[in-house]
């Protein structure tokens, strides 16, 4: 009996949908009874789990009956703490995408349209709107109702976990530390290793966990949005997102960051998530894009050395942005030491790209990080994320155009460190015309005239200007 706190079993008949929509229109905010209701499934299923890891020890009289019950007394309130966060988090999940849909809306509405038909199930069995009703609600300022995005956060779950165990498994180290997070550390001590990798619901423990992380952390529509983009199944997708976790220390940042959530700072944190979740989909998008050749241990250690070097290297005006960023946090209520962390990953899916760079050109990796920096900071790409990452989208293509356009100015950024290594910076930007660009870019951003048809005309005419390159392949 697997881990499922995705709210997807028990309740649904008690969800009252159409009635939980009216009130949610009349500024009510509740949820759907299937996911306020998930924890009682969840503390039976750590309580069988746990009794699962342990019948084989038992069968080979290892331990004996007695010193398991002793075990399970003793996790008793760790277990039920773990059951209770599960229930935050769920509760957090659905209020940052009410969030995020009053931004994109329409990031929901294909979202809505992908479950009910791959699930499947029936949007009017739970009130859902269609597009025409988001939209109303989009211009009056609103979004997806708090019960709407349980019942898409939920499908979007099992719909993930299902597509997971019908893929390849995941990779073990992956798996084995996955198995091991769900469990008490004092439980794992006591078993051992060699049960807790052979658990015989192991795959379907750590693919729960998996996807409870991603869901819970960066809503409904990423697992989906992010398949599409790059063309990956969820299974490499919620891979990949693992690993850059780990390349950036996210899933500890995303705890301490969770631990200081109360009602003060709230819209604070679902900023930070906010940001986590940008980074991780940009960082996720370069291990799909071009996946490193040397150990991951060796990625590793690189990113780590690389993310803690980007602040020191910065020029004077990009560190007055971070700066910016950085104290925007603070003033919400975030301590400066978290928001420092969370501003760290914003420089993730660039140090992750110059590491496959450096791979593949031989430059050192300190070499292009600083050149890497010092030309998209020229170019105005640095701030022009920052500053896209606010823009409210107006057509249902701005979303998915407005991610497209920014991984190719990245990709121009790459093609032009690369000029710049073999060179200066002055020569490469008198050599192809891009002073008087980065005046106008910069002068866009400086007006909030920042448009997606504006970007256009910068990747037309670094797509002109710009030599190919053999190995380079343009998103």
């Amino acid at each position: 009996r697997a881990h499922r706190s995705d709210g997807s079993e028990g309740g649904f008949c008690a969800a009252q949908p159409a009635s939980g929509t009216r009130g949610a229109a009349r500024g009510g905010g509740g949820y759907t009874a299937f996911l306020d209701n998930s924890g009682g499934v969840d503390t039976s299923d750590h309580e069988v789990n746990t009794k699962i890891l342990y019948a084989p020890l038992l069968q080979s009289q290892e331990v004996t009956r007695e010193h398991r019950n002793e075990m399970l007394r003793s996790v008793e309130e760790e277990m039920c703490e773990r059951v209770l966060e599960n229930n935050r988090s769920q509760s957090r999940m659905v209020s940052y995408d009410v969030r995020r849909s009053r931004i994109d809306p329409w990031r929901f509405v294909r979202a809505l349209d992908r479950l009910s038909r791959a699930v499947p199930f029936d949007p009017s069995m739970f009130a859902m709107p269609d597009e025409e009703e988001l939209m109303a609600r989009y211009r009056k300022g609103g979004g997806v109702f708090k019960c709407e995005a349980a019942v898409l956060c939920s499908h979007a779950k099992m719909l993930s976990y299902r597509m997971l165990l019908e893929s390849e498994p995941l990779p073990s180290e992956v798996e084995t530390r996955l198995v091991r997070a769900y469990f008490p550390p004092s439980v794992v001590a006591d078993v051992g290793d060699a049960a807790i990798s052979n658990h015989l619901l192991g795959r379907e423990i750590a693919t729960t966990m998996l996807v409870n992380r991603v869901v819970d952390s960066c809503g409904a529509t990423f697992l989906g949005e992010v398949s599409a983009t790059t063309g990956a199944g969820e299974r490499e997708v919620a891979v990949a997102y693992y690993h850059a976790a780990t390349l950036g220390d996210v899933f500890a940042l995303q705890s301490e960051l969770y631990g200081l959530e109360s009602k003060y700072n709230q819209e604070a944190v679902y900023a930070a998530m906010e940001s986590i979740a940008s980074a991780m989909e940009r960082a996720v998008h370069q291990l799909l894009d071009a996946p490193h050749g040397s150990s991951f241990d060796t990625l590793v250690a690189k990113t780590t050395e690389l993310l803690d070097l980007a602040p020191s290297v910065l020029s004077t005006k990009q560190q007055e942005n971070r700066t910016e960023r950085i104290k925007e946090f603070v003033l919400a209520g975030l301590p400066e030491s978290v928001a420092e962390k969370i501003e760290r990953l914003f420089f993730l899916g660039q140090v992750i790209e110059i590491v496959h760079l450096s791979s593949r050109t031989g430059i050192d990796v300190e070499a292009l990080l600083r050149l890497q920096l010092e030309v998209s900071g020229r170019l105005g790409v640095t701030r022009l994320r920052t500053v896209l990452g606010g823009v409210q989208f107006e057509s249902p293509a701005d979303g998915p155009a407005s991610e497209a356009l920014l991984r190719q100015l990245d990709f121009h950024v790459s093609k032009l460190t690369q000029l710049c290594a073999g060179d200066d910076i002055e020569a490469v930007w008198t050599s192809f015309g891009l002073d008087d660009l980065s005046r106008k870019l910069h002068r866009l951003i400086e007006r909030g005239e920042v448009s997606l048809g504006s970007i256009v005309l910068v990747d037309s005419y670094l797509r002109r200007v710009l030599p190919a390159q053999q190995g380079d392949v343009q998103n």
